[in-house]
């Protein structure tokens, strides 16, 4: 299994839409994080799975976990579109993946999921 050990910080709604302003691209794990201790081994089986299927050079090395509510807490993945990152088999990837990971785009959730932080 790829490991890439991270620290992972908790983030606000207002500092992922800085982050979005700011060139970010994300990918998003929707109420597929868990409870925070778990978000390691998220990172883990997605960097083994993007980089096996060749959507990814290397591994995801930025995290954030955003607390929605006391029952659901979000992990963020993000990256930068200059590190080399195929966007259109990621995205074919996401789709076909729904079943175990809920997942969406950062600037989709920040429009999509704004109600849930007020």
């Amino acid at each position: 299994m790829i490991e890439t050990k991270i620290e992972i910080q908790s983030v606000s709604f207002q500092e992922l839409e800085i982050m979005n302003k700011d060139s970010k691209e994300g990918f998003l794990v929707v109420r597929g994080a868990g409870h925070p201790d778990h978000s390691q081994s998220w990172i883990d089986g997605i960097n083994k799975d993007l980089l096996e299927n060749n959507i990814i050079a290397s591994p995801i090395n930025e995290a954030f976990t955003i607390q929605v509510n006391k029952d659901r807490n979000d992990l963020i993945l993000v990256w930068t579109t200059a590190e080399g990152i195929n966007i259109g088999a990621l995205s074919i990837w996401r789709l076909g993946n729904l079943e175990w990971c809920c997942s969406t785009w950062l600037e989709d959730y920040l429009v999509n999921d704004k109600k849930d932080f007020r």
